[in-house]
């Protein structure tokens, strides 16, 4: 049995194995040439998922067998905020675009870690949308999601 803080992290891993499997499951749809760049993406990050759930599950496992020690708690409020900050950027992206939805995760999660100076997270916010859309629209001419409202 995992304890809390270990459900929560394997939740975690297995919410966002889930969100890049719609991803690429979504990236099916696009045409062939433009799909290579966000199914390698999807794939490389689904397998990664799964190698450091692999390694959460290995790490309770030895922290089961042998308990040493009392375990400092762990304030998992900023991990559950974070889940919030991920699903208002799904719901930002597919009104929006991804464009719009990664400068949502880049500022969302900037505030629940405790970004002090808010102009400042919002300039490297607008400046991750801005390398997102030069890096994939504009060199790798890849036709990104527009969202629905677009």
């Amino acid at each position: 049995m995992l304890k809390k803080s270990e459900q929560l992290e394997v939740g975690f891993v297995l919410f966002l194995m889930a969100i890049f499997g719609v991803f690429l499951a979504a990236g099916l749809d696009y045409p062939p040439e433009t799909r290579r760049l966000p199914l390698l993406i999807s794939a490389l990050t689904i397998v990664l998922l799964g190698i450091q759930l692999f390694s959460l599950l290995a790490k309770a496992r030895r922290s089961q067998a042998s308990p040493a020690g009392e375990a400092v708690p762990v304030d998992w409020r900023k991990s559950l905020l974070c889940f919030g900050v991920l699903g208002i950027a799904l719901a930002v992206a597919f009104l929006f675009g991804i464009i719009v939805s990664s400068v949502t995760i880049v500022f969302g999660c900037g505030l629940v870690f405790g970004a002090r100076n808010r102009v400042k997270l919002s300039l490297i916010s607008l400046a991750t949308g801005l390398v997102v859309y030069v890096v994939f629209v504009r060199v790798f001419n890849v036709v990104l999601y527009r969202g629905i409202l677009f």
